[in-house]
């Protein structure tokens, strides 16, 4: 058991520790692992909420990357974790299955039983919570455990405040210079599908994803997967993709973006694609050239991957911009193009 003088001494360093990190996926990270250390905790996760509601990245210390990919798809937000969603306050628990809220775990899931859990708040509104169970030096989790949890939320909330300002910074620099590259790259001439790539391979990067696909018209009722960058790349450029039933035929047809937590259970999923295996969350914009709808640009993580929110659907579709862009400008006359009259 910790001393509670050792305890609040651990407490400052984490804040000084906390504070000083600007990276936020490296800080999320440690958020949890840290919770984990100061309440004897066996595991710990920290679920992200997304606009909507529902948890968009789930972090955990405790479970092995294998144990992980075992378990599937990320949680949702269910059940208590979803019961911490709806009422930010913090819980604790001494045998999660006794709760009339407990929606039980899927397969492969690690016996969990003790269980505490905390909001953490950013900006005067709930980032995510801190989730704990199955305590290490001891049958349950105190009130003292509680009231160092709830610290380290706060000093976690502060802390991710201050990352998110410095990623946000990062990502209009980033994303700005993206777009100067690319607008440069159009007007110098450069063909169609090196744009394309380069379009792709900016999306995949500043949206942080696993793999970034450009699917565009091939022959009849077929279209490509003419550009893949990331992941799997070289499997999947090149394979056909169906002009009807498909998450691309669909986008084209709306010209509305389709954001997919997970491909498996959607019928409009390439079998190609999913035949790869480990596929998971993904982000569909439209390409169009002078208004018309021409192909797609997509974004995809692995399974258990982060799930794209309304930022990333922002993003991905002002990169959707640049492609079309340079689908026309390729499209029409040399002599044009260069002013001549």
């Amino acid at each position: 058991m910790v001393h509670p003088r050792d305890r609040r001494a651990r407490l400052l360093e984490t804040g000084m520790a906390l504070a000083s990190e600007l990276s936020l996926p490296v800080l999320l990270q440690r958020i949890v692992e840290l919770a984990a250390e100061i309440t004897g905790a066996g595991y710990g996760a920290l679920g992200v909420i997304g606009p909507g509601g529902d948890l968009v990245d789930f972090l955990t210390t405790g479970i092995t990357d294998a144990e992980r990919a075992a378990i599937g798809p990320l949680p949702r937000g269910r059940g208590l974790l979803g019961a911490l969603i709806e009422d930010a306050r913090p819980l604790r628990l001494d045998e999660l299955s006794r709760d009339p809220r407990s929606a039980g775990f899927p397969a492969n899931h690690p016996p969990m039983h003790s269980f505490l859990g905390a909001p953490v708040r950013a900006r005067g509104h709930v980032f995510g919570n801190l989730y704990l169970t199955e305590k290490s030096d001891g049958p349950d989790f105190t009130v003292e455990d509680e009231e160092a949890l709830i610290t380290l939320a706060t000093q976690a909330g502060i802390a991710i405040a201050n990352a998110r300002l410095h990623e946000e910074v990062r990502l209009r620099e980033r994303w700005l210079q993206a777009v100067r590259d690319t607008t440069a790259a159009i007007i110098a001439g450069s063909e169609a599908d090196d744009v394309l790539r380069r379009v792709a391979r900016s999306a995949r990067d500043l949206a942080n994803a696993d793999i970034a696909t450009v699917v565009t018209p091939d022959s009849g009722d077929v279209m490509r997967i003419s550009i893949a960058e990331g992941a799997h790349a070289e499997k999947l450029e090149g394979l056909p993709v169906s002009m009807t039933g498909s998450v691309s035929a669909d986008v084209i047809r709306s010209g509305r973006p389709v954001v997919l937590d997970d491909p498996l259970t959607d019928r409009r999923a390439q079998k190609a694609v999913l035949d790869l295996g480990l596929i998971g969350p993904t982000l569909v914009v439209p390409l169009t050239v002078r208004g018309a709808p021409y192909g797609t640009l997509a974004v995809l993580n692995l399974s258990g991957g982060r799930r794209f929110d309304a930022e990333d659907v922002r993003l991905v579709e002002s990169f959707a911009v640049q492609a079309s862009l340079g689908l026309d400008y390729s499209r029409r006359p040399r002599a044009h193009r260069q002013g001549t009259p």
